[in-house]
């Protein structure tokens, strides 16, 4: 709610604030189970940040460039 709200203030100045979730990540906290490898998850996140617009402010957004639900 705080990311949607700060997104809605600053949207007229042509700030984009969105909030990204790394996925599940094989890292020291994710464990050898998890679902993908951490240059995979940073490969995509610089994608997604590389192509946000305006109209992407207030989203969440996976690593995999799916929306998720607030």
């Amino acid at each position: 709610m705080a990311m949607a709200t700060v997104a809605r203030e600053f949207e007229a100045q042509g700030v984009i604030v969105v909030l990204f979730s790394p996925g599940w990540v094989k890292t020291d906290m994710g464990g050898a189970s998890a679902a993908i490898e951490s240059d995979e998850s940073i490969r995509c996140l610089r994608k997604l940040i590389s192509d946000l617009t305006i109209d992407d402010s207030g989203a969440f957004i996976n690593y995999d460039g799916c929306r998720i639900a607030w």
